[in-house]
């Protein structure tokens, strides 16, 4: 009994020695064959301040999973506060993918960041870099935050761009801009010229319309940019339409007769005339009985 005892402390030293020696020193290389390591607490690997930690430098061929059964964990790479920089690559031809498997969760890409720069395919040459498709139903939105923003496309200094803005062989409806307070929306060209196909319409609150007595006809689809408006049999000499909201600057405006009876007002000796300010359009004419349509059109200039 006490030669067994004395064997096996042996055998506890010789092995205390072998670890002492292989984990002890500070270059020392650790090879294992297939190896999973399972823990039931905490598990760390963790290496000096300056140290460098490699895992799956060699792997080629191979698949390596890192929280492949993390179901509502968190998986953290890199550091909040951290001044260095994470980096992870992909093959140069394989296709390459983040986030393959989510279907309803969220996906944030620099949610705390506030004031670095966000880059998607800063160096792409002559790939695509596509944001949403396939049969997404979901809502698409570039700056939509709560600050003051600039938000450009296409705004690079060199190489002519084509810009194309639902495009797709399908009914598309597109909203430019908004009608909220003072907001504004500028379109600007060269020397190419603004080029509309299809028919131009315009959309907004209906005007007021009043004669000098009598009180006339409109179409509800009337507006500030354009409409129709007929006066009736009462005596009066003119017609007004009172703008929805009122213009910066007194616009430009145009009128035609729509009908024979102020066709024959514009023929006669007094003429018909029309006068613009930055709340109304007054068309003048000599006094008359008849029911005038007319047509006016007005645009701010700048």
């Amino acid at each position: 009994m006490k030669k067994t005892l004395k064997v096996l402390g042996l055998g506890i030293f010789v092995l205390a020695v072998v670890f002492s020696f292989t984990f002890g020193q500070a270059n020392a290389a650790l090879t294992m064959a297939a190896l999973t390591i399972t823990s039931s607490g905490a598990l760390t690997l963790d290496g000096a301040a300056a140290s460098a930690i490699t895992v799956g430098s060699a792997t080629t061929t191979g698949n390596m999973a890192i929280g492949g059964a993390l179901t509502t964990g968190t998986l953290t790479l890199g550091k909040s506060d951290a001044t260095g920089a994470v980096v992870v690559y992909g093959g140069t031809t394989a296709a390459n993918t983040l986030f393959n498997n989510v279907t309803t969760g969220s996906i944030a890409l620099g949610a705390a960041l506030s004031t670095g720069n966000l880059t998607l395919g800063g160096a792409q040459t002559s790939g695509a870099i596509t944001i949403g498709g396939g049969v997404q139903t979901g809502t698409i939105t570039l700056g939509g935050g709560t600050g003051a923003q600039i938000v450009n496309v296409g705004t690079g200094a060199t190489g002519v761009k084509t810009i194309n803005i639902g495009t797709s062989a399908v009914a598309n409806v597109l909203t430019i801009g908004t009608t909220n307070g003072a907001a504004s929306l500028d379109l600007m060209s060269g020397t190419g010229g603004v080029n509309l196909t299809g028919h131009v319409a315009t959309k907004g609150a209906v005007p007021t319309f009043t004669q000098s007595a009598g009180t006339p006809t409109y179409l509800p689809t009337s507006t500030d940019t354009a409409g129709w408006v007929r006066s009736d049999t009462t005596s009066h000499t003119t017609v007004v339409v009172t703008f929805a909201a009122a213009y910066a600057i007194a616009p430009h405006c145009t009128f035609s007769p729509d009908n024979a009876a102020a066709a024959v007002l514009v023929g006669s000796g007094t003429g018909v005339f029309g006068v613009t300010t930055t709340t109304a359009l007054t068309i003048t004419h000599a006094a008359d009985t008849t029911e005038a349509a007319w047509n006016y059109i007005c645009v701010e200039g700048k």
